[in-house]
């Protein structure tokens, strides 16, 4: 008998996915109690969210597996839990969910019977993976030298490939923490730059680390203005597609990528915050934003109240006009620095700073399926 037609499903929408909300609290299911924390429960708020429960789920089953291995969601209970759902989607919906299909507006069919989910961007992403680097690179904003990172695969030398900004903390760029962000974008085929915000050629610590974020905190032009300079510099790379950039950044840097999309710069596609400064800059003018926005953060985070959180709500709701996404999640019971798995000792907790896994596991899954959707 003939086969019915699969319908074409609109862009950015997922099959199976369960309907999108406005504003709601949602139970997550916990790890397996060796992994399990305190985090059960997250509170999701913006303007055409997904699903919490399914909006980590990487449109390439095969990437999720591979960045596993460097301890993303790819070895997790859930993502195995979530890696058997989308083969028994494929195997009874004969729906992919490739890459590209998502780019386009559609889904691609499954590879094979078993459901195999193996789109033409995944094997792209497996030829980046195998020679990912991370090289210095140094630019410039005005009489300031800076020193950044880029991280490339293999990809990047057929054709221009989508850019990714990673942002430091307080600390600056050069880290473990940041060079394995970089080479893991660099792994899903994206071009990362790191960004350098500080100039400084070392990580930064005592009085020097605080000389160098005061100067950002009393004056978000220049803020503003620097990270400006990375996006341009970023999108100025011959092997990258100066229309496809995003931006991802950690606490300080959470506020920087913040401030980027609050530019309106054109050819940004997405803005995403970890445990950032959510406060408007009050000098800077309220430009409509452009670009999707999401912002992860703790709500026992000391330094974001409830009332910069309520004011966020509200500047996004004015500024993200039209059809544009944005999104603000909340994990239940995590504290300021949830991604940094340096954060364990209780010296670090009563400062307010604590790692945890399940959140920084599910975060960077999200913000993977954001990056398919947007760029």
């Amino acid at each position: 008998r003939a086969k019915k037609a699969q319908p074409v499903c609109p862009a950015g929408e997922r099959r199976g996915v369960g309907s999108r909300v406005s504003e709601a609290v949602v139970s997550l299911p916990p790890a397996p109690s060796a992994r399990c924390c305190p985090m059960k429960w997250a509170v999701v708020a913006g303007r055409a969210a997904h699903n919490p429960l399914h909006a980590h789920r990487s449109s390439s089953v095969g990437s999720r597996i591979r960045g596993g291995r460097e301890g993303v969601a790819g070895v997790s209970y859930l993502a195995r839990r979530e890696e058997r759902w989308w083969r028994h989607q494929s195997n009874s919906t004969g729906w992919g969910g490739s890459l590209s299909g998502i780019r386009s507006g559609r889904r691609g069919r499954g590879a094979s019977k078993e459901g195999r989910v193996m789109s033409s961007s995944s094997a792209r992403d497996e030829e980046a993976s195998a020679r990912a680097s991370v090289k210095r690179h140094e630019y410039g904003h005005g009489d300031v030298k800076l020193f950044g990172y880029v991280a490339e695969g293999a990809a990047t030398a057929s054709r221009p490939r989508p850019a990714v900004l990673v942002v430091h903390t307080a600390i600056g760029p050069h880290e473990e923490f940041i060079m394995d962000k970089l080479r893991r974008l660099a792994e899903l085929g994206y071009v990362a730059f790191g960004v350098d915000m500080f100039g400084a050629e070392a990580v930064v610590l005592g009085e020097e680390k605080v000389r160098y974020n005061k100067q950002f905190k009393d004056d978000r032009k220049l803020l503003q203005s620097r990270i400006l300079a990375a996006f341009h510099e970023a999108a100025s790379l011959p092997f990258t597609d100066a229309s496809r950039v995003a931006a991802i950044g950690y606490c300080f840097g959470g506020k920087a990528v913040l401030d980027l999309a609050r530019s309106g710069v054109e050819g940004l596609r997405a803005s995403i915050s970890f445990h950032g400064i959510l406060d408007a800059p009050v000098e800077l003018e309220g430009t409509p934003i452009t670009a999707r926005v999401v912002a992860f953060h703790g709500s026992r985070d000391p330094f974001i109240a409830l009332e910069d959180k309520l004011s966020f709500h509200s500047e996004m709701e004015a500024r993200c006009r039209g059809s544009k996404k944005w999104q603000m999640v909340e994990f239940g019971g995590c504290f300021h620095a949830f991604t940094r798995p340096d954060k364990t000792q209780e010296s670090d907790r009563t400062q307010g700073l604590f790692y945890d896994e399940y959140a920084a596991e599910k975060s960077w899954a999200m913000m993977v399926d954001v990056l398919a959707e947007e760029m």
